[in-house]
């Protein structure tokens, strides 16, 4: 648990938590709505006993469960350029960035966060305009979760193609966490339509 101590600090010291301005004896400021909630998760990912919700579908629940190594991906929801090189697309979608996830806490904390928006999922829309993807191999296929915060839904992709057997709901608010972590490795992350 030393390294998610350490995650948890670096995070949230990269959301203003420890600029240069903390450091000066002011007021006692209210911590930002992102600080509170990565708190939340890491309280999360320190209890979590590791299993996730029965409604991620299989194979990717046990693919989860049982990786060593995940590989977190940020994708843009427009259609990408004409010409663009197929090698930076994800189902038509561009990718802006990926980062490995080797380090246990470290997954444990992404996925302790996903698995509570699992276990809080509500009716999900129908949007499908999807910005994050945890990949992993498992028994020798590709196992893709591609989420939709905006609307709440994921779909499963099995060796890169979607079944629709395999959709799940999920709720929003472990988008913070998978912000954060693609952010902490400098990675662009899409903005929703309602923020620009």
């Amino acid at each position: 648990m030393a390294r998610l101590a350490l995650v948890a600090v670096c995070v949230i010291c990269l959301f203003g938590g420890c600029g240069n301005d903390s450091l000066v004896e002011e007021e006692e400021k209210e911590p930002s709505q992102t600080e509170v909630s990565l708190r939340h998760w890491f309280q999360q990912a320190y209890r979590w006993d590791g299993s996730l919700d029965k409604e991620l579908p299989e194979p990717a629940k046990s693919a989860l469960e049982q990786a060593e190594e995940l590989e977190l991906v940020s994708l843009d929801p427009g259609k990408p350029a004409k010409g663009e090189n197929p090698k930076s697309t994800f189902h038509k979608r561009k990718i802006l960035g990926t980062t490995r996830i080797t380090d246990r806490e470290t997954r444990r904390f992404l996925l302790a966060a996903f698995n509570e928006g699992l276990r809080e999922a509500n009716e999900s829309a129908e949007c499908f305009e999807p910005r994050h993807c945890i990949r992993v191999k498992h028994q020798g296929k590709v196992i893709e979760v591609v989420i939709c915060f905006a609307c709440d839904l994921g779909v499963v992709y099995i060796d890169g193609k979607p079944d629709p057997d395999l959709q799940f709901t999920t709720d929003h608010s472990p988008r913070a966490v998978f912000d954060a972590l693609l952010s902490a490795s400098r990675i662009q992350i899409a903005r929703d339509w309602n923020e620009e």
